[in-house]
Order: structure tokens, then sequence, then C-alpha cells
């Protein structure tokens, strides 16, 4: 099935939002490329960031769903606004939250809770850094309904309590009433497959980065030798 026909726009924007950064295209935006079949060139460093994100988002997606015993399931298309005030805001994590059932996010569940307090702080702080969330507009009680980069915004509420992130604000409230496991289940929709069939793609793009392994959920030794492989095969 061609990913560009069965996502629609704002689940595009759900799954990925195009943040520019600096004037430039964010890496959201080169996922959103990935995801509706423009082929990945390793040679280009955003489309290889956005190859990792694509392993984050998917590897932590598909233990929720492992956990919940949930399947997976496109997302349905809801038209919201998708209008973004022009200045990042920066807030603390635990004013993160979600559409019920809460719970999941707050209360992780085993799979999804080893998965969480493995990953090393400065996967987290890239990941943050490429894939800020999406919120709307604070409600009475000054907190924020995540809207569109779900994974990395449970990312920062574990594991960065404490500690103000970067989030981008919609200019207008939306009444978007997903649950955290209905976007876990449209997430792996999507990116799964994309990281099931790029897996050596991925070893590649984390290179010898000492965090490979979390992107790739290969051990440091076979990521090496996978490695090993495909360079081997591309100078023959």
């Amino acid at each position: 099935m061609n990913a560009s026909e069965s996502v629609q726009d704002s689940v595009l924007f759900e799954l990925s939002p195009p943040l520019p950064k600096n004037g430039k295209r964010g890496i959201g935006a080169f996922l959103q490329d990935i995801l509706t079949d423009v082929p990945i060139d390793l040679r280009s460093r955003q489309q290889a960031r956005a190859l990792l994100l694509c392993a984050i988002n998917s590897q932590l997606a598909s233990r929720v769903l492992t956990d919940t015993k949930t399947g997976v399931l496109p997302l349905q298309p809801v038209r919201f606004r998708r209008t973004l005030l022009p200045h990042p805001r920066r807030i603390q994590p635990h004013l993160l939250t979600w559409a019920v059932p809460a719970s999941l996010p707050i209360q992780p569940l085993p799979q999804t809770r080893e998965f969480l307090e493995s990953l090393p702080d400065s996967v987290i702080s890239t990941v943050l850094d490429w894939a800020p969330p999406v919120v709307g507009p604070p409600d009475k009680n000054g907190r924020y309904l995540v809207v569109a980069n779900h994974i990395p915004a449970m990312l920062a509420f574990h594991r960065l309590l404490g500690r103000p992130i970067r989030v981008r604000e919609l200019a207008q409230s939306t009444t978007l009433t997903r649950s955290f496991a209905e976007i876990c289940a449209g997430v792996e929709a999507v990116m799964g497959p994309v990281f099931a069939l790029n897996r050596h793609r991925i070893v590649l793009a984390a290179g010898r980065l000492p965090e490979s392994p979390w992107f790739s959920d290969y051990c440091r030794s076979w990521s090496a030798e996978v490695a090993s492989r495909y360079r081997r095969r591309s100078q023959c």
C-alpha cells in the first residue's frame, strides 16, 4: 500500500509535524517524506536523522501495544486547525497531558517502562530537539494537551521531570480526543513497516554513535556486524 495514498495530511501532522528550525526544513518534514515513499538517501544527514526518529517512535509504540494488548490500527483523519504560534514555548514536562484514558502515559506497563528507563539521556535530548511536542493552548489548570509528536512528549514526561522542554503550541484549541494507545496504534501502523524494512539503514544512519543500539534495537556487536556487511556490499 502506498503510504502517500493512505496517510492524510492531518494524520501526518499528528505523527510527524513538519516543524521548521532556524528557517530550514525540520526533521519532521523529512520523516513525512519517508512516510510518503520518498526514496531514502543516507547521504542526506536530515533524512538519516528522520529515519532514526522513526525508529524510536516505532520501538516505543510497539512496546505500548504489546503491554496493552492493542492491535495496530491506522488513525482516522480528524480535521483541525494546525496553525502554530510563531515562537516556541518552554514548559515543565509534568504539565503535558493526554486525552482520556490518560493513565497509560502516566503509568507505563512493564515492556514500555523497561525501554523508557534504558534510553540514555542523550537519545532523549536528541529526539526532543528533532521533534518537540506540539500542544494545544493551556487549559484552566495550566496543562497542555499533546497533539503531535506524542512519543517524544512521553519521553519528556517520564525522563525529564523538573527540566523545562521546548514545545510548539497551536494557535487555537482542538477537539482531538485520541487515547495514547490509539496514537501508538497509529504510529506503528505507519512507522512500524518503515522500521522493519530499513533496520540496516538505521544501523548505518546511527553509525558509530554509542547510542546506536537504542535506535536499531540490535545489540552493539550485531549492529557492527550489520554495518560491516553493508559497507562491504557497497564496495563490491
